[in-house]
């Protein structure tokens, strides 16, 4: 009985442990997608996002700042689950140095950022 009980941790611990690598490579696959972001970014109300890997350092014009984490979802990259970005308008972006985020809700208007450095 103990062996067993011996047997069905081990199976755990490798059913944790393919998981963990399952969270570590959907990390690496979201910081790949994220690669032509990085940097700063402004937008029509002056604040400034600073993106580094998926971490997303925001200032605003009084001075007030946060960090926020980018995550995937449905294969795009999300902005506190209210705007995506795709593929494609990333690589948009690199050639029009505008980050256009699309509203998740119909309806609300786009999210955009212009580069600056």
């Amino acid at each position: 009985e103990k062996e067993e009980r011996e047997e069905e941790v081990e199976k755990e611990k490798g059913g944790k442990k393919s998981a963990e690598q399952t969270e570590e490579e959907k990390v690496e696959g979201l910081q790949k997608k994220v690669a032509g972001m990085q940097g700063r970014w402004r937008d029509h109300f002056g604040a400034v996002y600073l993106i580094q890997g998926v971490h997303v350092h925001v200032t605003l014009m009084d001075g007030r700042s946060a960090t926020v984490l980018l995550f995937q979802s449905n294969g795009k990259v999300s902005w506190y689950n209210n705007w995506v970005i795709d593929e494609a308008q990333m690589r948009k972006a690199a050639m029009t140095e505008e980050l256009r985020w699309a509203p998740v809700i119909p309806g609300n208007p786009p999210l955009v950022w212009w580069w600056c450095g």
